[in-house]
This record gives structure tokens, sequence and C-alpha cells, in this order.
């Protein structure tokens, strides 16, 4: 039993002793445990700690880089908080910027709140702010802290920087010792809840003010001028759309609106050469001289104009550079009008032709003068018995027509005698009111007989009213030298030769055609063929004396250039049309004129006179012998001499007896005009008649004016012989 007791014992011992051991295991196992843990939390606390020591340094590192770059900041800055109205406190940070800008010391600025600085007003009221320097306030004006309405004016400002983020205005501070500075404030929202944080930051704008002032004087300078110069001017930018348009250049266009204007495309306007266009598409800067034809810019792209005709302008494009980054600004086009100085130069180039004309013409009026005077001698005894003939001969008889077309050669031998001296500036031509279309059709008719087969000559009166002051023989030599010219342009081919008389208004239209014609209404008469046509390069000398293109021994090269002295001396004026290869056409332009004819009777019956003694005068001896019957023939006792000596001694045989004497100027040894005087001494009531072939002296109205009875200009028509003794002679 007491083996079993101890066996239990021992067993239960033994368990215990396991018991024990384990617990004694555990609770080391647990300890460990314990100081294994407390170690990890040492660590731990050991690396928060230092963690948090390098936050904290990390905290002060960036607080004070922050306040360095804060303080760095060249623009003024402040931080103030605004409660849930939007009511501004005192600033809670400042920057030296700002201390240095108002004269303040941080610590008195953070007791300050933006109404103690800013000059607050509003929009309506807001002080013009100035370019001029720091400016004392009165002593009358005080801060608007108080100011409910500047209070407002903050809030509400307050409010936008905290809706849009930022707000940026001009306003004015007030430093210190009270002086205004100009500056830009932006609000910058830090907060976008109650209550809000707002950084306030400041920006002088002296300077800019400056340039902006000198920027607007500039602009309102270049304005003025731009506005009041005489050059027209027209800014586009790189798009060429139009900007702006001077008044200059609106009046030289004759628009009156800008949207008008805006039609007229410079860059692609036909008018203006290609080689400016494609200088300013290269960028450069160029001009050139065009005639823009304002009637053509109304009626093709609707261009509005009160002008109308053709304008001579001067274009210059100017190109405005590029900007920073090299984008192209603009053009500035200048536009100069040149149409008056062209129109000037053109009347002083027309003057000094004139002149040159006019120096030839004397040169020819002094040759041409000698050949007429001979000439008409010649013609006077050939007038003179021809007329005679038909007095004496039976209208019946066949001689009497052969007579006659002596007669009528005779009277166009001496017409055209007449047109010379007139060309030449020698000779008065008469006028008288005349149809032009009796003429126009004697002529067609005329040339047509007498032009080549394969040319026709039409005509066409397109007007009731054909009346105007010429002679028949000018405008039948004008049409003649026409048609005739036009005639010798078809000579190789078929063709039609077309005259044409109308009537017309001068106005603008015609303005560019006879630009030397005043306002009135005028007759035109038209040649035209279709010939060879006429060069440019020879269309003003055509009108030139002894000009031809004709071959030698065709032509004179005086017809034209008679033709426009005729036309000039009528107050027309003429105008040429011309193609090479398609022909050519003149225009004479006439005045009409609103009186009638005075037409003569075809026949004339001569009063017979009372058998006076008539003295006649002239070294000539065939014309001697041809007055001696016509003055018979008028009922005239004739006493023919053929000097002046000889005449002297017939007339102091029987002074009494001469009712008259006609003499020639132009003798050898004594003159008509000695002959005459010496005539007087003898008997000074006697009436004189001096006769001449040419005289640049004298005249009808000048032999009156220097005593003498009348002036005969040869060759003589039996007609105008008797009616001038009659007139002197008051038979």
């Amino acid at each position: 039993m007491q083996l079993v007791a101890v066996y239990v014992v021992c067993a239960v011992l033994s368990v215990v002793s396991s018991f024990l051991a384990i617990k004694l295991i555990k609770c080391k196992r647990s300890h460990q445990r314990e100081q294994a843990d407390r170690k990890d939390e040492e660590s731990r606390q050991r690396l928060a700690l230092q963690s948090s020591q390098m936050a904290l340094d990390r905290e002060f590192t960036t607080r004070g880089l922050l306040q360095a770059m804060f303080n760095a900041v060249p623009e003024g800055q402040l931080v103030f908080s605004a409660d849930e109205s939007f009511t501004p406190q005192a600033f809670t940070h400042s920057n030296a910027a700002i201390g240095q800008l108002l004269d303040y010391a941080p610590a008195d600025l953070l007791k300050l709140t933006p109404m103690d600085l800013e000059l607050v007003r509003e929009p309506d009221v807001q002080r013009t702010q100035t370019d001029v320097d720091l400016m004392r306030l009165d002593n009358t004006e005080q801060l608007p802290r108080n100011s409910v309405m500047a209070l407002r004016s903050m809030q509400r400002n307050i409010r936008n920087a905290v809706a849009d983020g930022v707000l940026t205005y001009e306003s004015s501070l007030v430093a210190r010792r009270h002086h205004r500075i100009p500056v830009e404030v932006s609000l910058t929202a830090l907060a976008k809840t109650a209550p809000f944080r707002l950084l306030y930051s400041v920006r002088r704008i002296e300077e800019r003010q400056r340039l902006m002032t000198s920027l607007n004087e500039a602009e309102r300078r270049f304005k003025d001028f731009f506005n009041t110069t005489l050059v027209g001017a027209a800014l586009y930018d790189a798009e060429q759309r139009l900007i702006a348009v001077n008044p200059a250049c609106l009046r030289i266009f004759g628009c009156p609106h800008k949207d008008d204007f805006a039609k007229l495309d410079f860059f692609s306007c036909g008018f203006i050469s290609n080689d400016v266009h494609q200088q300013v598409a290269k960028g450069e800067s160029t001009n050139g001289e065009s005639v823009f034809d304002l009637d053509a810019m109304i009626s093709s792209m609707g261009f509005v104009s009160n002008r109308r005709g053709k304008a001579v302008l001067d274009v210059f494009f100017q190109n405005l550079g590029y900007d920073s980054v090299r984008h192209p600004i603009g053009h500035l086009i200048q536009v100069q009008d040149l149409t008056d100085l062209r129109e000037t130069e053109s009347a002083l180039q027309l003057r000094e032709a004139q002149l040159r004309q006019s120096h030839k013409m004397q040169a020819i009026g002094t040759m041409t003068g000698g050949i007429a005077h001979d000439f008409n001698n010649i013609l006077t005894p050939i007038l003179g018995y021809a007329e005679i003939g038909l007095e004496v001969c039976d209208k019946n008889d066949r001689m009497y027509d052969f007579i006659k077309e002596i007669r009528s050669a005779s009277l166009r031998a001496k017409e055209l005698v007449h047109q010379i001296l007139i060309f030449s500036r020698q000779s008065d031509n008469s006028t008288s009111p005349i149809h032009l279309g009796p003429i126009v059709k004697e002529v067609a008719k005329q040339q047509a007989t007498a032009c080549p087969a394969n040319i026709t000559v039409r005509y066409a009166i397109r007007t009731d009213r054909d009346l105007a002051q010429a002679n028949p023989t000018q405008i039948h030599q004008i049409l003649t030298n026409l048609v005739t010219n036009a005639i010798y342009a078809m000579a190789e081919k078929e063709g039609a030769v077309d005259i044409q008389l109308t009537c017309f208004s001068m106005g603008w239209r015609h303005r560019q055609e006879f630009p030397q014609l005043k306002k009135g209404t005028y007759l035109r008469l038209t040649v035209s063929d279709t010939g060879c046509g006429i060069p440019e390069d020879l269309r003003q000398q055509i009108f030139s004396p002894f000009f031809s293109t004709k071959p030698s021994g065709e032509g004179t090269g005086m017809g034209l250039a008679v033709t426009g002295n005729i036309v000039d001396s009528l107050g027309g004026a003429i105008a040429l049309e011309s193609k090479v290869g398609e022909g050519s056409t003149f225009h004479v332009a006439l005045p009409l004129i609103d009186a009638e004819p005075d037409d003569t009777p075809e026949e004339w019956h001569p009063p017979l006179a009372k058998g006076q003694r008539v003295l006649f005068v002239d070294d000539d001896v065939s014309l001697a012998k041809m007055a001696e019957p016509m003055l018979a023939s008028l009922g005239y006792t004739p006493v023919v001499c053929t000097s002046g000596s000889i005449a002297i001694d017939r007339f102091k045989g029987d002074p009494a007896s001469f009712a008259l004497l006609i003499t020639d100027l132009v003798m050898p040894g004594m003159t008509g005009a000695d002959l005459a005087s010496a005539i007087r001494e003898i008997r000074p009531e006697l009436p004189v008649i001096l006769c001449s072939g040419f005289s640049e002296q004298l005249s009808e109205e000048a032999t009156r004016q220097v005593g003498f009875s009348a002036f005969l200009q040869k060759p003589v028509t039996r007609h105008h012989l008797s009616e001038t003794i009659a007139g002197v002679l008051g038979t």
C-alpha cells in the first residue's frame, strides 16, 4: 500500500513538477515576449520621435522658405481675412516690398485693413488715374474707412474674387505720409469658405500709365494726322481686311461711307498693274500710277461713288512689317489724286505743241503768202474773163457751159488759196449759219463717184438740227480730206466709208472724248473706214503739217493739218479712234446754233452804173487788160494803167473827171498806198479802193481805219467788185 501510495505520491509529484515546469516555461516565454514587445515599442517610439523631429525640422525649413519667398516677391503682398459678409479684417501677413512701398513697418501694417490703404471709389465716380509722380493728398481728403459706399465697393470686389478665384483692377494706395500711389491690385482667394482668406497683391503702374498716356497721345496724333491729311489713306490688317479709311481717301473715290469704300479691293484690283501686285505679294513696299475707271467700278462691282469718269491715282502700298512672333501686321495704302496734275501737264504739253505749231505756221505763212499773192494774180484774169464771157455768151450755147465750169473751178481755186491763208494765220475767215446735211450728201456723192469700185461710200444724217456757224468750203474741205484718207487706207482691199451726221449734248460721258470743249450742244461729223488703222505712235503726229505716211509724191501731208486747223477755228474739236488692222474713225464736233442761214440768191443782176470814170492801176498786164472789159460791163468808164507814175500823169490831166481810184497794193516803184497818198494830195475827197492778192497788214476794216474806202482781196469776182464800188460811190 505504501508503494502504491508512494507511487501515487511520486506520480502526483511528477505531474505537479511537469505542470510547474510547463508553467515556468510559459512564464519565461511570456516574459521574453513582453521584453521583445517593450523593445519594439521603444523602437517605434524612437522612430516616431525621430520622424516627428524630422517633420518639425522640415516644417520649420518650409516656413522659412515660404517666408523668404514671400518677402522676396518684388510686388507688395498682404494677406487678410474676410467674414461671411465679405467685410475685410486686419492684415495677417505682409512682405518686405509692401512695407517699402507704403513706408510702413511690418507691425504697423498688421494693424490695418485694405480699407485703410486703398482709395476705393464706385465705378461711375472713380477718379481718373494719371501718370503723374506721387501726389500728396489734400488736407481735406480723408481715407474712406468710414465710407459706406467705399465699403460696399470693397465687399463687392472680395465677393467677385472668391467667386472667380482672382480679381484684378486698378486703384490707388495711400502711403504713410499720405502719398497717393497708382497701383494694380490683384485679389486672390486662398480659401473658398468663411472665414475667407485672400492674398492682396499690388504692383506699381506709374511707368505703365506714362507709357499708356504716351501711346494714347501718339494714337491721337496719328488719328488727327490720318483724318486731316490731304493724302488718301486706308489701313488693312494681315488678312487684307479694311480697318480704317480717312476722309481724304473717301473724297478721292467719291464714297459716302467706309462700307461703300470696302467694296474696292486694292490687292486684286485690275486697274493696278500686275508688277505692283507681285511686289506687294512678296512683302515689298511699292507704288504705281494707275487709271481708275469709276464708271466701270460702279457698273461692275456695285461701287458707290458720286464721282464719274476716270481718275489718275498714285497708289502706294506700305508693308507695316511683322510683330514679335513674325506675324505680318498689315498694309497702309496711300492714295494721291494726280488727275488735275496730269490734265495740267497735258494742257501744258498742248500749249507747248501749239506754240511750236505757231512758229511753224509763221514760217509757212511767210512762204504761202507770196505764193498766194502770185496765184491770186493769175486767178483774177481767169475768173474775170470767165464772168465776162458768161455775160456776153448765149446760155444756150455749148460754150456757156464750158465758161461756167471755168468760173466754178476758178472759185474753188480762190477758196483753196483763201483756206491756205487761213491755215497760215494770214487771213480772216468769214462764216455764216449753214446747214451741214446738204454738204454731207454732196461730198458723199462726189466721193462715191470718184472712189474705186471695191470701196463703198455711205452716208447717214441722224438729226434734224444741222445748223453750224461755218463756211461751206471749210466743211467741204474737212469731209473731203477725211474721206480721201479713208479711201486711201482701203486702196488694196474691199471696204466701206461711212459718213454720219449726229447731234449730242456735252456731258461727262463725252468729256474724255472731247476734253477741250465746254458744255453745250454739238454736231458730230463721223467718218469711219475699215482700212489698215493708225498705229499708236503715229496718232499724235498725223495733224502736223507735212507729215504723211504715203509714199513720196502721193501726199503733201497738209490734209489733216488743214482739217485740224479749220475745226479749231470753228470752236470745235476732232477725236480719233483707231485699231490697227480694223480701221479708223474720226469724230469732228462743231457747236450747234439755232440761227437761220442767210442764203444768197443764185441769180444776180448787177446794177448798171452811169459811166463814172474809174482809174484802175495794177502792174500785172493780164489783170489790167481784164479789168477794162469787166468795169465796162458794169457800166463804168475804165482808165487802166500798169504803174503808179502813169496813173498820176493821167489823173493830173483831168482830176475832177474821176469818181474812183482802184489800185493794187504791191507794185514796183510806187506802191498802192504811195499812189493813193499822191492822188489825195491832188484831190483829197477821191474814194480809193485798195486791192491785193495778199497782205499781212491790211484788211477791209484796217484800210477804212487809215482813211481808205474799201479793200478787195484777189481774185475779185464781178459780183464782189460791183457791190464794193456801189457801196463806196453810194449808187
